[in-house]
């Protein structure tokens, strides 16, 4: 086991994992994985892990995907507020600077 593996139990199987985050992380992770399995185990009549780990890889990678796309929005959404700023900030820049062009091209008395 190398310092960036963990040895966790899926299932009913040892394996070697890289570290997610950090030590306690990876076995939250693990956890989770064995709660879905348990899920899966209890609405089905036989065990069938292989089955069973699939559905939840497939699972994982579908909330990925979900969270992928919500946060590439969520992104946008924030990227096209901050330009609208921007602009509004330049607009209001551009107003002062006008103003203070004019002030200073008026002659004096």
């Amino acid at each position: 086991m190398s310092p960036d593996t963990i040895e966790v139990t899926v299932g009913r199987t040892k394996l070697f994992v890289p570290v997610v985050v950090d030590e306690a992380t990876t076995l939250r992770v693990a956890e989770r994985i064995n709660n879905r399995l348990e899920a899966y185990q209890m609405q089905g009549g036989r065990i069938d892990d292989l089955t069973f780990a699939l559905r939840a890889a497939f699972e994982f990678a579908a909330d990925f995907e979900r969270v992928s796309r919500k946060r590439a929005e969520e992104v946008l959404r924030l990227k096209q507020e901050a330009e609208e700023e921007s602009d509004q900030v330049t607009e209001a820049l551009d107003k002062i600077l006008q103003m203070l062009r004019g002030i200073l091209e008026k002659p004096k008395q």
